[in-house]
């Protein structure tokens, strides 16, 4: 009997509890590891945008016919890199080149027939000053003439008198008496054809002037018309030089030619038709729309964002970190418009194009994962909820 019972106890001591109570304390430890860790850990929560797309810093521009015509020259080769103000397509300037050359030879003779006549009317006044003076000098003379000849005239007044008084007393003859009088007589009336002369001279001037006052004002007026005239002209001449210009469409921008329009010399376009789109050069920032009803209020300028390009594979290039700079205050057909800036320090800086698609995850906050439970369980009830009482 003693054979069996000490096989019996041998098996008693290999079937000790320990092992059972350190498997416990170790599950025991991971549960409360585990539910420490649910309470008190926070984790990262995301909002993932519906859709994104990088886009230059400045806007892409279109580049449009501004009038209709007849292509000579296409410089436009899409990815070509091009600057502000070049020159990309010329159409056809010669009807308006040759109207310009009309209108510029009539131009330049109007412009001679107005310094000729400022010429004429400069010299019609100062033809004007010299009679202005000829005429002062002439009546002063005239006058002088007149003013000799009044003493004379009173001293043959004097003496008419004093001869009909020696006539009368008998001291001279008759004879002697007319022919001192006739003497007398003369010298009065070269008094009066004196005062007449002077009359006569400041009228004839007066009028000549006046005639020589309206020839120059005549001429003023026709200066008037032909200036008009040049100014008219002018305004012809720069129209069609903007119209000449306008056929040399040139760059508004520098970048590159993103998309274009083939045309050929010789093809003919109409106002306003699309030639080709240039996009610009330089750093790119993201554009993403989220759902309004969870980025508004949640989404703020600053917030860490990672931008994944739809292009690459996110497993082989990663992601490149962004930062919100924008939201919109009110969403649009349910969805926020956020822009972001990229890190120019990314490993993909040199791949970010204008155009590319992409998806945007934005740190909102951090809560504990027991918190994030107790969310998504009372989402799903109120949705059950909803269902209820809206079967449809």
């Amino acid at each position: 009997m003693s054979t069996p019972f000490s096989r019996t106890l041998r098996a008693l001591e290999a079937e000790s509890p320990r092992p059972a109570l350190l498997a416990l304390l170790l599950v025991s430890a991971f549960m409360l590891a585990g539910l420490a860790w649910v309470s008190f850990a926070k984790v990262a929560v995301y909002e993932t945008s519906r859709s994104a797309r990088l886009e230059a810093g400045v806007a892409s521009s279109v580049l449009q016919s501004p009038v209709s015509g007849e292509i000579t020259d296409s410089f436009l080769q899409l990815g070509r890199t091009v600057h502000a103000g070049e020159t990309l397509v010329t159409l056809d300037t010669s009807a308006a080149r040759l109207q310009l050359n009309v209108e510029r030879t009539r131009h330049e003779a109007r412009r001679r027939e107005v310094n000729a006549l400022g010429e004429e009317i400069r010299a019609q006044e100062k033809a004007l000053d010299f009679e202005r003076l000829a005429k002062r000098a002439t009546i002063n003379e005239a006058r002088s003439h007149a003013e000799a000849a009044r003493p004379l005239s009173r001293f043959a007044d004097a003496e008419l008198e004093r001869l009909i008084q020696m006539r009368d007393k008998g001291l001279i003859s008759e004879v002697d008496y007319l022919r001192r009088r006739s003497e007398a007589e003369r010298d009065r009336l070269n008094e009066r054809t004196a005062l007449q002369a002077v009359n006569r001279v400041g009228a004839e001037m007066t009028t000549r002037e006046s005639d020589r006052l309206g020839t120059i004002e005549q001429l003023r007026r026709q200066l008037q018309v032909l200036e008009g005239q040049c100014a008219t002209s002018a305004a012809q001449i720069s129209q069609l030089a903007f119209e000449v210009e306008r056929r040399s469409i040139k760059s508004p921008i520098s970048g590159v030619i993103g998309d274009l329009t083939v045309l050929k010399s010789g093809a003919y376009v109409r106002d306003g038709a699309l030639l080709a789109t240039i996009i610009p050069t330089g750093e790119v920032h993201a554009v993403a729309e989220f759902a309004a009803g969870r980025a508004l209020g949640r989404l703020h300028a600053g917030q860490r964002a990672r931008l994944r390009l739809e292009g690459l594979p996110w497993g082989q290039y990663g992601s490149v970190v962004a930062t919100v700079t924008r939201v919109a205050i009110e969403g649009r057909a349910g969805a926020a418009r956020v822009e972001l800036d990229v890190s120019p320090g990314s490993p993909l800086a040199a791949r970010l194009e204008h155009g590319l698609s992409a998806s945007v995850d934005i740190e909102v906050e951090r809560v504990q994962p027991a918190l994030l439970l107790v969310r998504a369980l009372g989402e799903l009830a109120g949705r059950r909820t909803q269902a209820r009482v809206d079967p449809t």
